[in-house]
């Protein structure tokens, strides 16, 4: 096996690297960004999970759904409980 060793400049060595981490952060931001701004109300939800509305407020009380300030429920939430459950 043979090592080649490569020199650049210490600047363009910074630069590269402030690129590197510049778009490794824009990735994390981009992965924590919900994917879909929908939204379903409690109805909604229970309909499509075939459970009743207690049921789907409860799971909300229990903090297995977050909601908006409006009591609704996010379709990334859904996606990722059916993704548990499933």
């Amino acid at each position: 096996m043979s090592q080649v060793i490569i020199s650049i400049p210490e600047n363009e060595y910074w630069a590269k690297m402030r690129k590197l981490v510049d778009t490794r952060i824009e990735r994390l931001v981009e992965l924590q960004k919900p994917k879909s701004l929908e939204t379903y109300s409690i109805n909604q939800v229970a309909k499509k999970l075939r459970r009743s509305h207690h049921t789907i407020k409860a799971m909300v009380g229990d903090g297995i759904f977050k909601t908006t300030p409006d009591s609704r429920i996010l379709a990334s939430e859904v996606e990722k409980y059916l993704k548990r459950v499933l």
